[in-house]
């Protein structure tokens, strides 16, 4: 491997993966960073190449390209959709070939969610289980049908293949809005989906909605704290890579409070 460390970047211009992609632009270390960035349009791949990025347009249904781009980074992050198996797949096939052709041990850090946590309370009830990142035997257990879990799954086989390391974040329902270089270069999604989603729906119907009896409890973090979770991880591995757990172990939840299903009606 080079000096120089080569990451991609999948999301570049979504609300979560442009927050981390500009925590990786301001970091101490910068210069050590070969950042690569897959974007669908040619618009934000101009953009982004100003910020010294190199671009490479595309889509997640382009399973030869990402295989290929893969293959090229020490570290994938991977924040543009938690449910697509078909692009984790093809990401995993390049990070073997990545392994196979040059011996290093490539890092994945995925997106996923806590919606693999979901019970289908519907605002009816509030559990009294509580998970911990600290027990992945509690995730492990999780069904196949849940959720992001037949990503995450996968992600998780590969490591225990051995042919790479992942970390698998799970946030709560992100919030804040988003300031910054790639929001005021136009780049990137500054809003997260879920409150301004159900925002407008209390505006169309001219009320609040509430989910059942409203006592569901959902946890929540700021995005603020969710990019502080990416680089500290991110931090630790490029230094102390055994201290921070990988595959079945390395699950990482993201949350700071909690709150209940007072919530539009969908």
């Amino acid at each position: 491997m080079s000096t120089r460390i080569p990451i991609l970047v999948l999301g570049a211009t979504g609300y979560i993966g442009g927050s981390v992609l500009a925590r990786l632009l301001a970091h101490s270390d910068r210069d050590e960073f070969d950042i690569t960035a897959l974007v669908r349009s040619p618009r934000n791949a101009a953009r982004l190449d100003s910020f010294g990025i190199t671009t490479v347009i595309g889509t997640l249904e382009e399973a030869g390209k990402l295989e290929v781009l893969a293959s090229q980074a020490h570290v994938v992050f991977s924040m543009a959709d938690a449910k697509n198996l078909r692009a984790i797949q093809a990401i995993l096939r390049g990070l073997r070939k990545r392994r196979e052709d040059t011996g290093d041990l490539p890092l994945l850090i995925h997106n996923s969610g806590t919606a693999c946590l979901n019970d289908d309370a519907r605002g009816m009830y509030s559990s009294d289980v509580i998970y911990d990142d600290m027990k992945p035997e509690q995730i492990e257990a999780l069904p196949s049908s849940q959720p992001h879990r037949q990503v995450d799954m996968a992600i998780v086989e590969a490591d225990q293949r051995g042919y790479l390391r992942s970390y698998i974040i799970l946030p709560s329902s992100v919030y804040g809005i988003v300031s910054g270089p790639l929001v005021n270069a136009r780049v990137q999604n500054p809003y997260a989906r879920l409150m301004p989603h159900f925002i407008r729906c209390a505006l169309d119907r001219g009320q609040v909605g509430m989910v059942g009896n409203g006592v569901s409890t959902w946890n929540n973090v700021e995005i603020g704290e969710l990019t502080d979770l990416y680089m500290i991880l991110l931090e630790t591995l490029l230094a102390e890579p055994e201290k921070a757990g990988h595959g079945s172990e390395g699950y990482y939840f993201a949350e700071n409070g909690e709150h209940t299903t007072l919530s539009p009606l969908l």
